[in-house]
């Protein structure tokens, strides 16, 4: 248990580092300027584009998991593919996705060599 909160404590402590180290270098006021010529009306489609493809992701990994004899309620297959998603995005994208999903995943009973062949297949 002290080994988990030590390996998140050393990220925690990295990420905002490299935060801190970004804000120095970034000027703030063109961060700004850039954010608010940015239009509503490309912040809802960029939104409701990454919404649409994660349903569809969802999807697809529900249907995949059926496949391979796997039950899974639609809503968990969401949570997994999310999570992936974002955890994707925080490391790299392949590898950070199976692990997400597989620690999710192992909760309703999908073993994770069942989940890389899943993310594999995908």
């Amino acid at each position: 248990m002290l080994k988990g909160r030590l390996k998140l404590g050393a990220f925690a402590a990295v990420s905002l580092l490299c935060l801190a180290i970004a804000f120095f270098f970034v000027p703030l006021d063109e961060v700004a300027q850039a954010v608010i010529s940015v239009s509503p009306t490309a912040v809802l489609a960029v939104l409701l584009l990454f919404s649409l493809a994660s349903l569809l992701g969802g999807a697809r990994l529900f249907f995949l998991a059926g496949d391979l004899g796997e039950r899974v309620p639609f809503r968990e297959v969401i949570i997994a593919v999310c999570l992936g998603n974002l955890a994707g995005a925080l490391t790299v994208q392949f590898f950070g996705q199976i692990v997400a999903r597989s620690a999710l995943l192992k909760a309703r009973g999908i073993e994770a060599p069942v989940t890389i062949v899943l993310t594999l297949y995908e």
